[in-house]
């Protein structure tokens, strides 16, 4: 039947503390929240294994309401429509807990709806 068993892959560290370069400020200070949209933005590295090779994506996420709010990956196409696709539901399907259980994107809708309200009121 011709199978074949995957190997484990090997581990690949991806960072190296130990240097004399410099240290951008950590501006945060672990306070992982924002009053207001685009306000404070964060991003990430992410490694996906593909049968081409690794392919690197890079993910910017408002703190406000936890939507991605830009991205960068290598131009693989065996993997790129499946990020997409996953990008688009995290920011419109996918329930944050720090967000009481809605969207990314229901979040900030909401909010702005609030904050027009408020305009109208005053």
């Amino acid at each position: 039947m011709h199978i074949k068993v995957r190997g484990k892959r090997k581990f690949v560290n991806t960072t190296d503390s130990k240097h004399d370069l410099p240290i951008a400020p950590n501006l945060l200070e672990r306070r992982f929240t924002a009053l207001a949209p685009n306000r404070v933005w964060t991003s990430d590295i992410t490694y996906i294994a593909t049968d081409e090779g690794w392919l690197y994506l890079t993910a910017v996420i408002d703190l406000f309401s936890r939507q991605v709010v830009g991205w960068c990956m290598s131009e693989h196409m065996q993997a790129m429509d499946e990020v997409i696709d996953w990008l688009t539901f995290y920011n419109h399907r996918r329930l944050h807990s720090t967000l009481d259980y809605v969207s990314p994107m229901t979040f900030e809708q909401r909010w702005i709806a609030a904050q027009q309200q408020d305009r109208k009121s005053a």
